[in-house]
């Protein structure tokens, strides 16, 4: 009886310790089957900055004193270049991204007012060549991020597909349409921040509910405190327009169908692009992510051992026992 117990507690922790580990498996496959590996082509910002310092060093020793303020220039992604590198094997799928920044034009802006300084954002009006609405120009409004996390949700009409290409139709966040009294099929205008401003008229074709209400605008600098609300999403084509620039986008990400290949799918494209732009893999991402249940699946296997070796000597020392009684 002892013996019959002890080999059922044994079989017991061993079959939960298997249990756990191929949970631990499944879910870390599973985790990554449903991420998937994506790759981001975009302007390389170390080369950048290295040109700037440069040019930095070059101005103060030809110069005593230099008033012009730092600053970088970051080439766009050829779309012909980036539609050859989607051509290559194992692309599931690809995003364009492109931004233009504009201003609100027969409508006003969202403005948020931070109570730690009473900086405002929007149509106060910022001097510099920062406009109070964004324009954020991808392929789909699907693959972008803040849509594939549901921190933005479509709550009327749709999204930007592939078919609003060449077009002017863009969503809208939903506190601005309702601030501006605006719904789907209403059109709207921006005007460029540049000195002779140009005015592009859009149609909404769909509204979307941003969960966050505000965060600090990078761009914006010291001052200026953007809100969600104030992007609008088009067409990576239309943003292009408005930029003057319909050739290049901002950055390109390329979604791998097979993640295990990705070194060979960076070595290909990066003989397509110079040393100006970067690719970056999101591998090193998911690794961080999934490190906590590669420790449960080690801890799993653990126990599995630990309780297999004990189990077999404590069976070993009560055989050993039950054999010396009987003598």
């Amino acid at each position: 009886l002892p013996i019959s117990l002890v080999m059922s507690a044994i079989m017991i922790f061993v079959l939960a310790g298997i249990i756990i580990q191929n949970a631990a498996i499944q879910a870390t496959n599973s985790a990554k089957n449903a991420a998937g590996t994506t790759v981001t082509l975009s302007a390389n910002r170390e080369k950048a900055f290295a040109a700037m310092r440069k040019s930095q060093e070059s101005a103060s020793s030809s110069s005593s004193s230099s008033t012009t303020r730092p600053s970088i220039s970051l080439p766009g992604v050829s779309i012909t270049t980036a539609e050859k590198i989607a051509a290559l094997s194992n692309v599931a799928g690809y995003q364009f991204s492109n931004s233009a920044s504009v201003n609100a034009s027969g409508f006003t802006a969202i403005t948020t007012t931070s109570s730690s300084g009473g900086f405002k954002g929007g149509p106060s009006g910022d001097t510099s060549t920062q406009g109070d609405i964004t324009i954020s120009g991808v392929s789909t409004t699907a693959a972008e991020t803040n849509f594939k996390s549901k921190s933005y949700t479509i709550t009327s009409g749709r999204g930007i597909t592939s078919a609003d290409k060449n077009t002017n139709n863009v969503v809208i966040e939903s506190e601005l349409a309702t601030s501006n009294k605006l719904k789907v099929g209403d059109t709207i205008k921006v005007k460029t921040t540049a000195t002779t401003s140009k005015t592009y008229e859009m149609k909404i074709v769909g509204i979307y509910k941003a969960k966050t209400t505000s965060g600090s605008a990078a761009q914006g600098g010291p001052g200026q405190q953007s809100d969600p609300s104030n992007t609008i999403f088009s067409s990576y084509t239309f943003a292009g327009t408005v930029n003057g620039d319909s050739t290049t986008v901002t950055s390109v990400v390329y979604t791998l169908t097979d993640s295990s290949k990705e070194a060979a799918f960076t070595k290909a494209a990066k003989k397509l692009v110079s040393s100006s732009f970067s690719l970056t893999s999101s591998a090193e991402t998911y690794a961080l992510l999934m490190k906590p249940m590669k420790n449960v699946q080690s801890f799993a296997n653990k126990i599995v051992w630990v309780v297999g070796i004990a189990g077999t000597i404590i069976l070993a020392l009560i055989t050993v026992l039950m054999i010396r009684e009987r003598r």
